[in-house]
């Protein structure tokens, strides 16, 4: 069991081996990264629960990094130049090679007015690679080879999608020819690729994967951020949701979606974690251990 993982969570799936549903398993399988903050503060380094790439802290204060959210334990980035360093592992080379791509991520965003932020990803300037990343307002997903028409092919969300300072999933998925991205585990763009488009090898720039940053340590991301996850295939629609639905779906055993009655006779459904549970809407959480989580900050 990684650090930081607490022995009362019975529920925890170690590999994907451990866990009962099918598609979440497949889901586990064909993970390259995967980052999980929630399970536990672990000092400089955020562990990768798949076992290839564990991210460094990277001009971050372990002791003001890690704070209490509604979400869980969430690591805290400042904007200005705080990210964590995920290496040049092989594994950032999987997507290259099935040229499809899955990267999905919670965060809790202050502000996306800002030109540039990087996200989550392995991208540079010149548009190799893949990632999230936020540019004057809009929240976007590029995938692409260096090639002049991927900027063109790039989808995006406008910031009138998501409020500020709330717990969201973002999601984006490349599978030639299309590029798709989801907020919430709904689609809310997608595109049609160029025949040229792809991904190219992320190895020749020597660039490491980031969370928090781009190839320019001065874009770097503002807010909370949360569980995420690379995959080097691109997830169906039912997968996102799933993502959406459980934030925790891919280290835990078992499926828990239990309906109950909430306020007003409508029924929600209820994700238990760390002794509590998650709720796919709602309002403001306890902490996650012995409370609950709820989509909403």
């Amino acid at each position: 069991m990684p650090q930081g993982i607490t022995t009362t969570w019975n529920d925890y799936a170690r590999d994907a081996s451990d866990i009962a549903d099918p598609m979440v398993r497949g889901m586990r399988e064909s993970c390259v990264g995967l980052w999980v903050p929630t399970l536990g503060a672990t000092g400089n380094t955020l562990f990768d629960v798949s076992g290839f790439d564990h991210g460094t802290l990277t001009n971050m204060a372990t002791a003001t990094a890690w704070v209490p959210s509604s979400m869980g334990t969430v690591l805290s980035l400042d904007g200005t130049n705080e990210y964590i360093d995920c290496g040049q592992g092989a594994s950032f080379e999987k997507p290259v090679t099935s040229d499809a791509v899955t990267l999905s991520m919670w965060a809790n965003l202050p502000d996306i007015s800002s030109s540039n932020r990087g996200a989550f990803g392995k991208h540079n300037s010149s548009s190799y690679g893949y990632a999230l990343w936020i540019n004057g307002g809009n929240i976007r997903f590029v995938a692409g080879d260096g090639d002049a028409e991927v900027y063109g092919n790039v989808v995006q969300a406008l910031a009138s999608h998501v409020a500020v300072d709330e717990w969201h999933c973002y999601s984006a998925t490349y599978g030639h020819p299309y590029a798709k991205l989801y907020i919430d585990g709904v689609l809310v763009d997608s595109h049609t690729c160029a025949s040229n488009t792809g991904i190219a090898s992320v190895a020749v720039w020597e660039l490491p994967f980031k969370i928090g940053a781009e190839d320019y340590v001065d874009y770097c991301l503002q807010g909370y951020f949360g569980p995420a996850v690379v995959s080097d295939r691109a997830f169906t629609p039912a997968e996102i949701r799933r993502l959406h639905e459980d934030p925790h779906c891919l280290v835990r055993k078992t499926r828990f979606m239990l309906p109950v009655a909430v306020a007003g006779g409508a029924e929600d459904y209820v994700y238990p974690i760390f002794g509590g549970h998650v709720h796919r809407y709602g309002t403001i959480g306890a902490p996650v251990f012995g409370g609950h989580v709820s989509r909403r900050v």
